[in-house]
Protein backbone atom coordinates (compact mmCIF):
# COMPACT_ATOMS: atom_id res chain seq x y z
CA UNK A 1 0.00 0.00 0.00
CA UNK A 2 1.04 3.57 -0.72
CA UNK A 3 2.16 5.80 1.30
CA UNK A 4 -0.39 8.37 0.38
CA UNK A 5 -2.75 5.89 0.61
CA UNK A 6 -2.31 4.69 3.65
CA UNK A 7 -2.67 8.39 4.91
CA UNK A 8 -6.18 8.29 3.66
CA UNK A 9 -6.81 5.55 5.86
CA UNK A 10 -5.07 6.92 8.83
CA UNK A 11 -6.83 10.52 8.70
CA UNK A 12 -10.14 9.21 8.12
CA UNK A 13 -9.40 6.74 11.47
CA UNK A 14 -8.33 10.13 13.32
CA UNK A 15 -11.65 11.54 12.67
CA UNK A 16 -13.38 8.68 14.15
CA UNK A 17 -11.16 8.43 16.99
CA UNK A 18 -12.19 11.85 17.85
CA UNK A 19 -16.17 11.61 17.31
CA UNK A 20 -15.89 9.39 19.49
CA UNK A 21 -14.05 11.44 21.81
CA UNK A 22 -15.67 13.83 21.81
CA UNK A 23 -19.36 12.32 22.39
CA UNK A 24 -17.71 10.89 25.70
CA UNK A 25 -16.39 14.16 26.97
CA UNK A 26 -19.58 15.84 25.59
CA UNK A 27 -17.87 17.96 23.18
CA UNK A 28 -19.93 19.65 21.35
CA UNK A 29 -18.29 22.38 19.64
CA UNK A 30 -15.54 19.56 19.31
CA UNK A 31 -18.50 17.49 16.99
CA UNK A 32 -19.66 19.97 14.99
CA UNK A 33 -16.20 21.00 13.71
CA UNK A 34 -15.87 17.00 12.57
CA UNK A 35 -18.52 17.44 10.13
CA UNK A 36 -18.95 17.98 6.47
CA UNK A 37 -21.86 20.61 5.92
CA UNK A 38 -24.16 17.72 4.23
CA UNK A 39 -23.48 15.23 6.89
CA UNK A 40 -26.15 12.68 6.28
CA UNK A 41 -26.89 10.66 9.78
CA UNK A 42 -28.75 7.66 10.34
CA UNK A 43 -29.32 6.64 14.05
CA UNK A 44 -30.57 3.22 15.32
CA UNK A 45 -31.81 5.24 18.34
CA UNK A 46 -34.03 6.98 15.79
CA UNK A 47 -36.31 4.20 14.54
CA UNK A 48 -38.14 4.44 11.23
CA UNK A 49 -37.42 8.12 11.52
CA UNK A 50 -35.78 9.64 8.36
CA UNK A 51 -32.52 10.36 7.96
CA UNK A 52 -30.82 13.81 9.52
CA UNK A 53 -29.12 15.95 6.99
CA UNK A 54 -27.00 18.99 7.61
CA UNK A 55 -24.20 20.07 10.33
CA UNK A 56 -26.90 22.04 12.26
CA UNK A 57 -29.65 19.28 12.54
CA UNK A 58 -27.09 16.35 13.37
CA UNK A 59 -25.41 18.69 16.14
CA UNK A 60 -28.57 19.18 17.74
CA UNK A 61 -29.74 15.86 17.25
CA UNK A 62 -26.74 14.87 19.52
CA UNK A 63 -26.57 17.47 21.79
CA UNK A 64 -30.41 16.45 22.65
CA UNK A 65 -29.36 13.00 23.06
CA UNK A 66 -26.74 13.74 25.12
CA UNK A 67 -28.39 15.93 27.17
CA UNK A 68 -31.37 13.29 27.90
CA UNK A 69 -28.65 10.79 28.34
CA UNK A 70 -25.68 12.53 30.51
CA UNK A 71 -23.99 9.44 31.30
CA UNK A 72 -24.23 7.97 27.73
CA UNK A 73 -20.39 6.64 26.85
CA UNK A 74 -19.16 4.79 23.86
CA UNK A 75 -16.44 2.34 24.04
CA UNK A 76 -14.78 1.53 20.58
CA UNK A 77 -14.40 -2.28 20.36
CA UNK A 78 -13.25 -2.07 17.16
CA UNK A 79 -12.63 -0.22 14.49
CA UNK A 80 -10.80 -0.47 10.82
CA UNK A 81 -10.63 2.19 8.30
CA UNK A 82 -10.98 1.59 4.23
CA UNK A 83 -9.95 4.82 2.80
CA UNK A 84 -12.35 7.45 2.73
CA UNK A 85 -14.51 4.90 4.83
CA UNK A 86 -14.34 3.44 8.41
CA UNK A 87 -16.16 0.63 10.20
CA UNK A 88 -16.50 1.16 13.85
CA UNK A 89 -17.79 -1.94 16.25
CA UNK A 90 -19.06 0.13 19.43
CA UNK A 91 -20.76 -0.90 23.34
CA UNK A 92 -22.55 1.97 24.38
CA UNK A 93 -22.84 2.40 28.62
CA UNK A 94 -25.54 4.48 30.86
CA UNK A 95 -27.03 4.91 33.99
CA UNK A 96 -25.08 2.18 35.44
CA UNK A 97 -26.40 2.72 38.82
CA UNK A 98 -29.62 1.30 37.33
CA UNK A 99 -27.75 -1.77 35.88
CA UNK A 100 -28.76 -0.81 32.43
CA UNK A 101 -27.14 -3.14 29.80
CA UNK A 102 -24.88 -2.07 27.64
CA UNK A 103 -25.94 -1.93 23.49
CA UNK A 104 -23.31 -3.19 20.84
CA UNK A 105 -23.55 -1.76 17.60
CA UNK A 106 -21.42 -1.11 14.48
CA UNK A 107 -21.58 2.51 12.45
CA UNK A 108 -20.70 3.04 8.72
CA UNK A 109 -18.89 6.53 8.55
CA UNK A 110 -17.96 7.55 4.84
CA UNK A 111 -15.38 10.85 5.35
CA UNK A 112 -14.33 13.58 2.66
CA UNK A 113 -11.52 16.04 3.34
CA UNK A 114 -11.07 15.29 7.48
CA UNK A 115 -14.79 16.00 7.32
CA UNK A 116 -18.14 13.53 8.18
CA UNK A 117 -19.98 13.03 5.34
CA UNK A 118 -22.01 9.86 6.08
CA UNK A 119 -22.84 8.14 9.58
CA UNK A 120 -24.81 4.92 9.03
CA UNK A 121 -25.69 3.62 12.65
CA UNK A 122 -27.33 0.31 13.79
CA UNK A 123 -27.67 -1.61 16.99
CA UNK A 124 -28.27 -4.97 18.01
CA UNK A 125 -31.21 -5.34 20.05
CA UNK A 126 -31.97 -8.48 22.47
CA UNK A 127 -34.75 -10.92 21.41
CA UNK A 128 -38.16 -10.69 23.33
CA UNK A 129 -38.74 -13.77 24.86
CA UNK A 130 -42.21 -14.08 24.35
Amino acid sequence: MSPVKMSRIESAVRVVIRLIDAINTHDIGQMESLFDDDVVFEDAHAGNSPAITGRTAVVSYLEQLLVKVPELSVETEELIGFGNRCILRWLARWDEKQNAQPVRGLTLFQIRNDRLTEILSYEKHKASKD
